[in-house]
């Protein structure tokens, strides 16, 4: 793979790989519930993931991209949450235009945002461990093994801290994937629109040795 892959992103990364991520999840069945207008959906991820991941490089997040041909582009993201990670402060999210998410999504959609997030929460394991917020690849790029290259190396790096990693899905297929990675279903729960929603905890590596 000659693509680079880096543990933070470049400030510079930020609007390519808002594009990637929107492109990757304008159908995705719980962005779909966020963002019912098909025609207003992309834009507002555009704007919505610019302004996550700008909250995450000021905040230190882990976000890892695969660059594309141009040093600015993005291929594929990857944004992960650290166990007890700080959440990001009033001014980060101030600076970041996060504060603006109101607005910018329209009231409605930042109501299901907020169920959607409760909904989330109740799927958490109990016990600290790495979030993969999400991944994505654009589109023209997938099935090429980028979004594997993202995991396989950051849950590398779980591992060594003998974490388990989390992940929530609302897309089926999915669930067979992240099966291949160690990923298994541990809560399931439901939208309001009947979108199903999956909390998959993976043990780390160590662990499981231990237990064969």
């Amino acid at each position: 793979m000659t693509e680079s892959l880096k543990s933070l992103i470049r400030a510079d990364q930020v609007p390519s790989a808002a594009r990637v991520l929107a492109n990757a999840f304008a159908d995705a069945p719980r962005f779909k519930y966020l963002l019912p207008d098909d025609a207003l959906r992309h834009g507002k991820l555009t704007w919505y993931w610019g302004a996550i991941i700008r909250a995450c490089v000021e905040s230190e997040w882990p976000v890892q991209v695969v660059g594309g041909d141009a040093c600015s582009t993005v291929k594929a993201v990857a944004i992960w949450e650290a166990p007890k990670q700080v959440e990001h402060s009033i001014l980060t999210l101030i600076r970041s235009g996060l504060v603006a998410a109101p607005l910018h999504l329209g009231l409605s959609a930042y109501r299901r945002k907020r169920a959607l997030g409760r909904l989330l929460a109740e799927l958490d394991p109990p016990h600290p461990c790495w979030y993969l917020d999400t991944i994505g690849v654009e589109p023209s790029e997938q099935k090429k093994g980028l979004g594997t290259a993202l995991l396989s190396t950051m849950l590398q790096r779980v591992d060594k801290q003998g974490f388990p990693s989390f992940l929530d899905t609302s897309v089926p297929d999915n669930l067979g994937y992240y099966e291949r990675f160690g990923f298994r279903v541990t809560a399931e729960s439901i939208l309001p629109n009947g979108t199903p929603l999956w909390g998959t905890t993976r043990p780390p590596r160590s662990c499981e040795r231990r237990l064969q």
